[in-house]
């Protein structure tokens, strides 16, 4: 049934989802990864994207019984199409520091915010994620390949000259 197909493969999209980016797993309320960062060099990134693209692929394939599933169906395909499309062309994982501040603040702050803050669950994810910043650290030093400068070239070499 198409229907049943179209939910196994929205599944399988969310798992792979979770996993690839705990942070928003713990943002969208889930507690399973709460004691980790996502990884996004590229031989991390690289099994991922191929999960994404077997999905889309599959997808494709679904039909649709009613206009609700159609809707879904589409958006679904447009999320993998987006998140195919940020990592392989746009790649801010290799270019942009604020991706990795931003997904480190993020994991913290989500686990702060939750209303079951200070419990034992919430301070082994928090712990948990503390412990993992230095991995998430060496991740973002093996993918910044590219990084492009916060500052303009004049202010760069201002602050250069003035920390020197």
């Amino acid at each position: 049934m198409a229907v049943g197909a179209f939910a196994e493969l929205e599944r399988s999209y969310f798992d792979l989802r979770w996993h690839f980016d705990p942070v928003a797993a713990t943002l969208a309320g889930l507690t399973l990864y709460d004691d980790r960062f996502g990884r996004y060099s590229a031989p991390v990134l690289a099994p991922h994207l191929a999960a994404l693209r077997s999905l889309s692929a599959a997808l494709e394939e679904v039909s649709a019984d009613d206009l609700a599933t159609e809707i879904d169906r589409t958006a679904l395909l447009n999320e993998i199409r987006v998140t195919i499309w940020l990592f392989e062309k746009d790649r801010p994982q290799a270019k942009n520091p604020e991706f990795w501040l931003t997904h480190l603040f993020s994991g913290l702050h989500g686990l702060l915010r939750r209303s079951d803050r200070g419990s034992a669950a919430n301070t082994t994810a928090m712990a948990g994620r503390l412990e993992d910043v230095p991995a998430l650290l060496d991740d973002a030093r093996v993918a910044l390949v590219e990084p492009q400068s916060l500052l303009g070239a004049r202010d760069a070499a201002a602050l250069r000259a003035a920390i020197s």
